[in-house]
């Protein structure tokens, strides 16, 4: 889900800002539509841009 410097870094923003909660959460659930959204993309040729699908081939 998440990669090795969001994970340091979301790590890090929670660190610093241990009161601010719903500020952690809103980060969180951002960062994780994030990374879900470059996972699918990533790996459905579908969602790829065309050329990167034209080059490929």
């Amino acid at each position: 889900m998440w990669c090795t410097k969001c994970k340091l870094w979301t790590q890090e923003v929670q660190w610093i800002n241990r009161k601010i909660i719903r500020e952690d959460s809103f980060h969180m659930w951002k960062m994780y539509r994030i990374h879900k959204n470059f996972r699918d993309t990533r790996n459905r040729f579908s969602q790829m841009p065309w050329w990167l699908i034209r080059g490929s081939r």
